[in-house]
């Protein structure tokens, strides 16, 4: 079995690496990391030697670390592993970057896990309890003090994407927007305001058809409108017919023949949305875990 950094999550190779070549990256990843938010079982067990080693005061560096490990953990971690790591640290001064990601991914196999608990057993109260922990330790990313020269090494990389094409953001396709709004960031809350009966609704549902179109995946949440009246606006934004031919079901034989020609192209899309029962922060987020969403509505 190979045991090259190639195979493995390539944000804790960075972590482990980044900690063997700077001592205060070490420390950082003592106090803030633990052996648990590792997913590869290699990784986890070289993580817990230079917590060892570090414990006792130590110096945590590839040739010590290396020279410290017992014949089962030379077998079962390899060396040729230890010495490729540091070929994963682009920049040191990242590790909090790379331990966010693995973070996320921690928090998101703990969520699996005990969302499959609450479909065995709906009313447990610690295991409701424990999906709303990791969501808060999911939503401040295990950090909530950020010094500002960590904020301009990621900004610094941000603004390279961005001139790159390569930001991760999605365009609403109408110019005069986009040139105003730059498109949708992830992690971005953008609030649509304005009177009543103005066309808010309209406007999102339309947006939401066009990301369909795109193959997004889209989560709606509606307090206001059930699945059949979101169709029935989605069919009319997709082909010419009336919301209120739709609404009264008073279809002409041409009617029918648009609607069956969206129907099947509407049932492959990854669209999803919350129905009945009272709308509440727990359901949003089970809704999100669930859909995997590229933007929420």
């Amino acid at each position: 079995m190979s045991n090259s950094a190639q195979d493995k999550p390539q944000a804790e190779a960075a972590v482990l690496g980044s900690c063997m070549l700077d001592e205060k990256a070490m420390n950082w990843a003592y106090h803030h990391l633990d052996e648990d938010h590792f997913f590869d079982g290699v990784n986890k067990k070289l993580f817990l030697v230079m917590k060892r080693l570090y414990k006792v005061g130590s110096e945590v560096d590839f040739t010590i670390v290396s020279n410290s490990l017992t014949p089962h953990e030379q077998k079962s971690i390899g060396m040729d592993y230890i010495v490729s790591l540091h070929d994963h640290v682009q920049r040191v001064q990242n590790i909090q970057h790379y331990a966010t990601i693995m973070r996320k991914d921690f928090v998101h196999r703990e969520l699996e896990k005990n969302y499959a608990k609450v479909k065995a057993d709906p009313f447990n109260i610690e295991t409701q309890k424990e999906i709303r922990r990791l969501w808060d330790m999911m939503n401040t990313n295990g950090n909530t003090v950020v010094p500002i020269k960590d904020a301009v090494s990621r900004y610094t990389e941000t603004l390279e994407a961005r001139k790159s094409g390569k930001a991760d953001r999605i365009l609403t396709g109408w110019k005069s927007l986009d040139e105003i709004i730059a498109g949708f960031y992830r992690q971005n809350l953008v609030v649509v305001g304005a009177r009543t009966s103005v066309g808010k609704s309209a406007f999102l549902l339309n947006l939401a058809v066009k990301f369909l179109q795109e193959n997004r995946r889209i989560l709606f949440i509606s307090a206001e409108m059930s699945w059949d009246e979101l169709l029935d606006r989605m069919m009319a934004n997709m082909e010419p017919v009336y919301v209120s031919k739709l609404r009264s079901g008073n279809l002409s034989t041409e009617d029918w023949s648009r609607v069956n020609k969206v129907m099947p192209e509407l049932y492959e899309k990854q669209m999803w949305g919350i129905e009945g029962g009272r709308m509440s922060l727990s359901r949003v987020r089970m809704a999100v875990e669930v859909a995997k969403p590229d933007i929420v509505f």
